[in-house]
């Protein structure tokens, strides 16, 4: 199972919030105080992530968090998208295929695929279920 909810640790520079993540050391989010830097970190934890894709390679595994780490979690529709498309990179099947399977176009999995459109959770999950995959949502204190 996939966890899109990397942990950062949080310090501050002379006037702002830093929040940099263990995982993607690159990475971080700086802000007036903690809630802009979580803000600014999620956007960069969501175009790190998308980079990797776009790269071809899988997004590191998050580690554990350490104690006085921040989680920051990308959205649960980035995330869902993030799922789909490696598990589509992964089935080695083509668009058509895909698009034959689920019923849609070439054109409507090649919106789905694309990260700047917007996808309904809903048809992601049938087309990760047709990839073997699920989605799962939790809830958990923030």
């Amino acid at each position: 199972m996939m966890r899109y909810a990397y942990a950062a640790r949080p310090s501050r520079s002379r006037k702002e919030a830093v929040l940099r993540f263990r995982d993607l050391p690159d990475i971080e989010g700086r802000g007036r105080g903690r809630a802009e830097a979580l803000v600014k970190a999620k956007a960069a934890l969501e175009a790190a992530l998308w980079s990797f894709v776009k790269k071809g390679k899988a997004p590191p595994r998050p580690a554990a968090p350490k104690r006085g780490d921040a989680i920051v979690a990308v959205t649960p529709s980035v995330a869902a998208k993030l799922a789909f498309v490696a598990a589509f990179k992964r089935s080695g099947i083509n668009q058509s295929e895909l698009g034959r399977r689920l019923g849609l176009n070439h054109r409507e999995v090649q919106r789905m695929l694309d990260p700047t459109r917007k996808t309904k959770i809903d048809r992601l999950n049938a087309a990760l279920n047709l990839l073997g995959r699920r989605i799962v949502i939790a809830v958990e204190d923030s």
